[in-house]
């Protein structure tokens, strides 16, 4: 019996990437007959999953979108990345936490105790925080498995050795400590001692690559702050990102503030109802776009660019406003 119900977990697992497998496919993938895969094909459909059957050149077994939510199957860098999303989401919209922390113990109570003990490593030396929220999508692509990694290492206080993508591109080998993670805005952050600098630095996360861990520990020294959350989110201020924004918005402060969203943005109101942003950004693009949301006028103070980002979706905007009716252009293209 046992036998036959890991057989079926493989089975779906298989299932669940999304392609269509022969009988030969599976069977030849499991070490059974064909028999035994229409057989437990039948079962998994018993069990409640919408399992199809495609004939012809190219199909196959697949599982089907159905009236309810089967269990299903996750690797364990898919269990932390969907939990780090479900506790990323619980910070954001705290008006779901119900709903979002049910989902998480659900999850948390299946996991096998090594994706259990990094996870609790991501809690313990880990912290969600707001900064900039709605200006504009982070740029880089965040490998999970160098965060399981670093929240390891500050775990069980071990040395690191990595490649660090400084701001101007250049690649650095470091030596640090790592002492705890945030996620701040649209990144990661680490908080690490660097031993070749010997001093306390802040890492963009996504920045790091080839990532190991030494088997020498982390040396005991004072962390640079009591409160590291808040060390951090003093560190991450305007000044570390790629640009620095100023403008004037001709409304009152408090029409603005729900926009910005952030304690580390800074407003600051002026006479006669208008009031200077001020915010560190990644992508100007992003925030004209963003700040075109307002519905006020606004007025950009710096840097150039920013206007430049305007004067490009007026641009775009004018185009469209312009494009003759599609189907007249059609007509015109259509031979005869």
């Amino acid at each position: 019996m046992w036998e036959t119900s890991g057989r079926l977990l493989r089975l779906l697992e298989l299932l669940q990437t999304h392609e269509a497998w022969t009988a030969l496919d599976v069977s030849e993938r499991l070490g059974v007959t064909t028999r035994t895969v229409r057989r437990d094909m039948s079962r998994l459909r018993d069990l409640g999953y919408p399992i199809v059957t495609n004939f012809g050149s190219g199909g196959g077994y697949l599982l089907e979108p159905g009236a309810a939510v089967p269990p299903v199957l996750l690797n364990a860098d898919e269990a932390v990345a969907a939990l780090l999303a479900l506790r990323a989401a619980q910070y954001r919209q705290p008006a779901e936490n119900d709903l979002l922390r049910s989902a998480s113990e659900k999850l948390v109570q299946t996991l096998p105790g090594r994706i259990d003990t990094t996870l609790r490593a991501l809690d313990r030396h880990s912290g969600f925080h707001s900064l900039a929220g709605a200006m504009g999508p982070a740029e880089d692509i965040l490998d999970i498995t160098v965060l399981i990694r670093l929240a390891r290492a500050c775990r069980e206080r071990r040395r690191v050795e990595v490649n660090y993508l400084d701001p101007s591109l250049t690649r650095i080998n470091r030596r640090i400590e790592p002492l705890r993670l945030a996620h701040v805005g649209h990144y990661w952050y680490l908080i690490a001692y660097c031993l070749d600098r010997r001093e306390w630095a802040l890492l963009r996360v996504d920045r790091l690559h080839n990532v190991r861990i030494t088997e020498a520990s982390s040396f005991p020294r004072h962390p640079p702050a009591q409160d590291l959350d808040d060390y951090i989110r003093v560190r991450v201020g305007p000044d570390s990102f790629r640009y620095n924004i100023r403008v004037r918005v001709y409304a009152e402060v408090q029409c603005v503030w729900p926009w910005v969203r952030s304690p580390r943005v800074r407003v600051q109101e002026e006479p006669e109802g208008s009031c200077v942003i001020q915010a560190g950004v990644e992508n100007l693009t992003a925030v004209a776009r963003w700040l075109l949301l307002l519905d006020a006028e606004v007025e950009v103070l710096e840097p150039p660019g920013l206007a430049d980002a305007f004067r490009a979706l007026a641009e775009r905007a004018l185009r469209a406003a312009e494009t003759p009716d599609i189907r007249e252009v059609g007509a015109r293209r259509r031979p005869g």
